[in-house]
């Protein structure tokens, strides 16, 4: 992944924010990994979340990074505002997956795995979306585009494009 050198942008007050809005129960450590990434402007985990997280929860750091390096929807590393998913499963393969992650490639200038320059998207690879009947498909942060075409898939990213520049 390209790296992006920033510093990180939220205050301790604004994570503690977050933090509170959860009860300091384990079993709220996914939702609140959640709620840290998404109200980060670089979309990522920092290692200042990660000890706030495990402080306020009363569990180890290493606790904390075995669950945000568990699942794929975390992220250690900053990333693009538009986190762009593609499904690579058997099906959507057969589907003209390949295709699709090519176009995208093509298209941003960067691999899988990977932020653009300018840090506007991050492309990444995902075994399965659960759109198999209307593959290809990928996931634009929480929305989930199918039926794509390399016509579909620039449309897209235009629009994308646009809403970021307002």
């Amino acid at each position: 992944m390209s790296k992006i050198t920033v510093k990180h942008p939220r205050t301790e007050s604004a994570t503690t924010e977050v933090l509170q809005r959860f009860s300091p129960k384990k079993e709220n450590l996914l939702n609140i990994l959640h709620a840290l990434q998404d109200n980060e402007a670089l979309n990522y985990l920092s290692e200042a979340d990660l000890d706030a997280v495990a402080g306020y929860l009363n569990i180890t750091k290493s606790a904390v990074m075995g669950v945000a390096t568990y699942y794929s929807m975390y992220s250690l590393q900053p990333r693009g505002r538009y986190i762009i998913r593609v499904c690579v499963s058997p099906v959507c393969q057969l589907m003209k997956g390949e295709e699709t992650l090519n176009t995208l490639q093509t298209l941003l200038g960067v691999d899988a795995g990977q932020t653009t320059p300018c840090g506007k998207f991050t492309l990444e690879i995902s075994e399965c979306l659960g759109h198999c009947a209307a593959s290809p498909c990928m996931m634009v942060n929480r929305d989930v585009f199918d039926n794509l075409d390399a016509q579909k898939i620039a449309q897209i990213l235009n629009r994308l494009a646009d809403e970021v520049q307002q």
